[in-house]
C-alpha cells in the first residue's frame, strides 16, 4: 500500500514540476517577469544587459564546476565567514535603508516591546488591520532586549540568521549525500538576492533558519520529534511551515512503512504522534500567549479569505491590490471565480505561475532599497557614495543588480529541473513534495515572489547535485 501511494505521489510531483518548470525556464529566455515599484507585476523583454549578466553568471558557475574537487577539499569556512562579515558591514553602513511599509510597524513594535513600553506598543493603528504581525514584532522585540535598541542591531541579527541558513544549507546538502556540498556553501553565500534580504527586517530570515534547522535535524538523525519542536517555532512565524511538516510526515511514513499490526512499529508510530502533538502545542501555545497578552479583543484583523480573494484578482493577476474587507468570506471567492469563468481564471493562473517562478530576485530590491524616490533622505538614514545610485530602479546600478540576481536564479532553476528529472527519486523526495505543495498553494494565494524565498536553500541543493554528474568537454553533455 505504501509503495503504491509513494509511487503515485512521486510521479505526480516529478512530472508536474519537470514539465511546468521546463516550460517556465524556456519562456524565461524570451519573456522577463518584472516587479514595478508602483507595486504591480508586469512582463517585458530580455535585453543586452541581461545577456551580459547571464554570461558572467555562467562563467562563475563554470569556474566553480571546473574547480569543484579543489573547492570541496580545501574550502576554508573562516575565509567565507570573514568575507561575509566584511561585505555585511559595508552593506549595512553604505545602504542604510529605513523601515517602510509593514516593516515600519514591526521595527517600532520591536523597539517598544524590548523596552517594555506596552502602551506605545499597542497604540499603532497598523495592528487594527494586520494584527497577525504582532507575533513577529514580539519575536524581534525579544531578540533585541539585551542589545542596543537600534535598527543596525536588528539587521545584524538578521545577518546572523542568514549565515546560519547558509551553514544549515551546506550541512543539509551533506546529509542528502550531495557530493560537492562545499559548492552549495559558496553558491548560497554568493547568491545576491539572498544577501540583499539582510536589510529586510521581517519574517524571512528567522523563518528560513528554523525551517532548514528542522529539515537538517530530521535528515541527520531521523529525529522527527526534535525536528517538529523546531518547526513549531517556525509555524509561530508563518503558516507555510505546515508544507514542510506534511512533507516530512509523508517521507517518514514511506521510509518506515508503519504497520500497526506489528508491535515493533508502534514505537515508530508513537514518535510520529508525539512529534505532531509537540509541533501543535508549541506553535499554538506561543500564538495563544501573545494573542491573550497583546491582541485579545483590541484588534480584529482582516479575515484570511482576503489573501485568496486578492490572489485571484484579474488586474494584477493575483498581486496585492489592496482589496481588503472585514466581511470577506469563502463565498466571495466562489463568486469571483464564477464571475471570471474558466478561461479568465486559467489566464490569471498562467500569468501568475510564470511570473512567480521566473521573477528570480524575490523582489529583493524592494526590501533592500525601498521604493523609488528622488532624494536620498526619503528612504535612507544618511547619505553615502552609494545611496544616490540606489534611488530608483531605472538607475544603472539597480538594473545590473536586478539582471545579475535574476540570472543567478535562472541558472540554478535550470539545474534544479535536471535534478528533478532524475530517475532516482529517493534522494530528492522531500524536496519535491515541498516544491509541489508550494506550487499548488501559490496558484490561489496572494502573488509575491518573496513568498517562495524559503525554497531557495532547497533549490540550491538540488541545483548543485548536478555538479557530480555534469560533464563539460568541448560541449556540455547532460
Amino acid at each position: 500500500m505504501y509503495k503504491m501511494i509513494m509511487k503515485i505521489m512521486d510521479n505526480i510531483a516529478q512530472k508536474t514540476l519537470v514539465i511546468i518548470f521546463t516550460i517556465i525556464a524556456v519562456l524565461s529566455f524570451f519573456i522577463k517577469a518584472m516587479y514595478h515599484f508602483e507595486d504591480y507585476p508586469y512582463f517585458t523583454n530580455n535585453n543586452f544587459l541581461d545577456l551580459i549578466c547571464a554570461l558572467i553568471v555562467l562563467l562563475i558557475y563554470y569556474f566553480l564546476f571546473k574547480h569543484k574537487e579543489y573547492i570541496q577539499q580545501h574550502t576554508n569556512y573562516m575565509i567565507g565567514f570573514v568575507g561575509f562579515i566584511g561585505l555585511l558591514v559595508l552593506y549595512i553602513l553604505l545602504v542604510p535603508t529605513t523601515p517602510f511599509s509593514d516593516m515600519t510597524a514591526i521595527y517600532n513594535g520591536a523597539l517598544n516591546f524590548s523596552t517594555f513600553q506596552w502602551d506605545a506598543f499597542l497604540q499603532d493603528d497598523y495592528w487594527k488591520s494586520f494584527s497577525s504581525n504582532i507575533y513577529l514584532a514580539v519575536l524581534w522585540g525579544i531578540l533585541i532586549i539585551p542589545f542596543p535598541k537600534h535598527l543596525i542591531t536588528l539587521k545584524i541579527i538578521n545577518a546572523l540568521f542568514a549565515y546560519g541558513i547558509i551553514l544549515l544549507t551546506r550541512e543539509t546538502a551533506k546529509q542528502f549525500n550531495i557530493k560537492y556540498y562545499n559548492l552549495v556553501y559558496w553558491v548560497m553565500l554568493s547568491f545576491l538576492p539572498f544577501f540583499l534580504y539582510i536589510n529586510c527586517v521581517y519574517a524571512e530570515m528567522p523563518l528560513i533558519f528554523f525551517l532548514m534547522l528542522g529539515i537538517w535535524i530530521y535528515k541527520k538523525s531521523d529525529n522527527i520529534i526534535l525536528s517538529f519542536v523546531v518547526l513549531g517555532f517556525a509555524r509561530y512565524l508563518r503558516s507555510n511551515t505546515l508544507i514542510v511538516v506534511l512533507a516530512i510526515i509523508f517521507c517518514y511514513l514511506f521510509k518506515h512503512k508503519i504497520n500497526l499490526k506489528k508491535r515493533s512499529d508502534w514505537k515508530v508510530f508513537c514518535k510520529l504522534v508525539i512529534a505532531a502533538l509537540l509541533y501543535f502545542c508549541i506553535y499554538k501555545g506561543l500564538l495563544s500567549i501573545v494573542h491573550a497578552l497583546f491582541i485579545g479583543t483590541r484588534f480584529v484583523g482582516y479575515p484570511k479569505w482576503n489573501i485568496y480573494y486578492i490572489g485571484i484578482n484579474e488586474a494584477k493577476f493575483g498581486f496585492m491590490d489592496g482589496d481588503f474587507s472585514y466581511d470577506r468570506t469563502f463565498q466571495d471567492i466562489i463568486n469571483r471565480v464564477s464571475e471570471y469563468g474558466p478561461i479568465r481564471m486559467i489566464k490569471i493562473f498562467v500569468k501568475k505561475t510564470f511570473w512567480l517562478w521566473s521573477q528570480g530576485t524575490y523582489q529583493a530590491q524592494r526590501y533592500a532599497f525601498g521604493q523609488n524616490v528622488t532624494t536620498w533622505n526619503e528612504k535612507f538614514e544618511y547619505s553615502t557614495f552609494v545611496t544616490n545610485h540606489l534611488l530608483n530602479d531605472e538607475q544603472i546600478l539597480r538594473r545590473i543588480i536586478n539582471s545579475f540576481g535574476r540570472c543567478q536564479y535562472l541558472a540554478l532553476f535550470v539545474l534544479m529541473i535536471r535534478t528533478l528529472y532524475k530517475k532516482n527519486y529517493e534522494k530528492i523526495r522531500l524536496f519535491s513534495y515541498i516544491f509541489m505543495a508550494t506550487f499548488l498553494i501559490m496558484i490561489i494565494y496572494e502573488l509575491k515572489s518573496r513568498f517562495i524565498l524559503s525554497l531557495l536553500p532547497l533549490m540550491i541543493i538540488l541545483a548543485c547535485d548536478n555538479f557530480e554528474t555534469l560533464k563539460i568537454n568541448k560541449r556540455l553533455h547532460v
